[in-house]
């Protein structure tokens, strides 16, 4: 009896020193990082900054938030380059690296650049102008914006503005007056930078107007084409420096004009944009992208307004009408390939309706085949379309029942 008591005692001390001995040489392999967030501008570290650390498949392995000291510590790390992400209140968030760590401890440092501001003026006491920044091509790899209005006294300020070389712009349009900007605004760390003089956007002004219309190029099997009909409910803008400084809807006579600009050289044109329901034809294109393309040289002077016309433009493509060869009936749930010379599959995007009308679009000029698929029916293959530049193949597929 006393034997098998001191057997079963020696078993549970046997067992207890091999787990501490398991747990020792465990704790000895793993790993242990100390990151220490501070203030560029102090340099005294951040209390409660909050600090995540994720593996190199972006999974979060620990979280947490700085000491007094701006210090946190996470142990039971693997040997690996944990990506940082640290962040404060009155600071953007930084992104960093530890580096591979090392059996034990390991440190790393991280300096956060508290955010600044901008303040000015614009020329004239306006409330409710709108202000924002755009990026500076110096600092291309930042995407924070701030974005404030006047003030009655025609004053703003853009609070928590990362710092970066930034372009300000005073949009007065909607306001009733032009837009102007201010280029190279350096804003430092934790700092105010006051713009040196006031944003005009009063004054004499000029103008811009035209009309824009379609114009389509088809290809054989086309319906009545709508060249030169008017383009309605099209936005079209006036840019320089690739900054809108006015802005204008076409009416349903393809006319605008885009008012209170000051004067000056500027590009003309809209965004890329869906057929609307002006001109008679546009029902049977559905969902396909025109563009007014940029003209640049479009001159500006005060107290007068500068004519330019535009046209929309298609881009390349098919569109294709699919119906029952015997009743005439529209046929939906189709496949459609389009294959270029070398019989290799165009991934494009397809648009259809309820009326059945499949459309091709941004294809570059080139020969195609078309092959249309349905269950129950023969599939159909038109060979050799060639496809011009800008235009675009319109045709009726007729399947046959099997």
């Amino acid at each position: 009896m006393q034997t098998r008591a001191r057997f079963g005692l020696g078993l549970g001390m046997f067992v207890l020193a091999l787990l501490a001995l398991l747990g020792r040489d465990a704790a000895a392999s793993t790993s242990s990082l100390q990151v220490t967030v501070t203030d560029s501008v102090s340099t005294y570290g951040i209390p409660g900054a909050s600090v995540e650390i994720s593996n190199a498949g972006g999974t979060s392995a620990a979280y947490g938030f700085a000491n007094a000291q701006g210090q946190i510590t996470f142990v039971g790390l693997n040997q690996e380059d944990y990506r940082i992400f640290t962040t404060a209140l009155g600071y953007p968030g930084k992104f960093s690296q530890s580096g591979s760590l090392a059996v034990g401890a390991n440190t790393c440092a991280v300096t956060l650049a508290p955010f600044g501001t901008i303040a000015g003026t614009i020329d004239t006491a306006q409330a409710n102008v709108r202000i924002w920044l755009f990026i500076s091509a110096s600092s291309p790899d930042n995407r924070d914006s701030s974005v404030a209005v006047t003030n009655s006294l025609g004053a703003f300020t853009l609070a928590n503005v990362k710092p970066a070389t930034y372009t300000v712009v005073a949009d007065g349009f909607d306001a009733g007056l032009s837009t102007a900007i201010a280029t190279g605004v350096v804003v430092t760390a934790g700092q105010t930078t006051v713009l040196s003089s006031s944003l005009a956007v009063g004054g004499t002004q000029g103008a811009i107007a035209g009309q824009v219309t379609f114009n389509y190029t088809y290809g054989p099997g086309t319906p009545t084409g709508n060249a030169n009909e008017p383009a309605g409910s099209v936005e079209v803008f006036a840019l320089k420096n690739d900054i809108a400084y006015g802005r204008a809807t076409t009416n349903s006579t393809g006319n605008y004009s885009i008012p209170r600009l000051p004067p000056g050289t500027y590009s003309v044109g809209s965004e890329t944009i869906y057929c609307s329901a002006t001109g008679a034809d546009d029902i049977r294109d559905p969902g396909i992208e025109l563009r007014m393309g940029m003209s640049s040289g479009v001159s500006v002077t005060a107290s007068s307004t500068t004519t330019h016309n535009g046209t929309l433009t298609r881009s390349a493509g098919f569109l294709v009408d699919v119906k029952d060869s015997v009743t005439g009936a529209n046929l939906l749930g189709c496949t459609l390939e389009v294959r270029d010379a070398q019989s290799a599959l165009i991934p494009t995007e397809i648009i259809y309706t309820a009326d059945s009308y499949w459309s091709f679009s941004q294809l570059p000029a080139g020969t195609y085949s078309i092959k249309v698929l349905k269950a129950g029916y023969l599939s159909q293959t038109l060979s050799s379309v060639s496809l011009l530049a800008g235009s675009r193949y319109f045709d009726i597929f007729d399947l046959v029942a099997e």
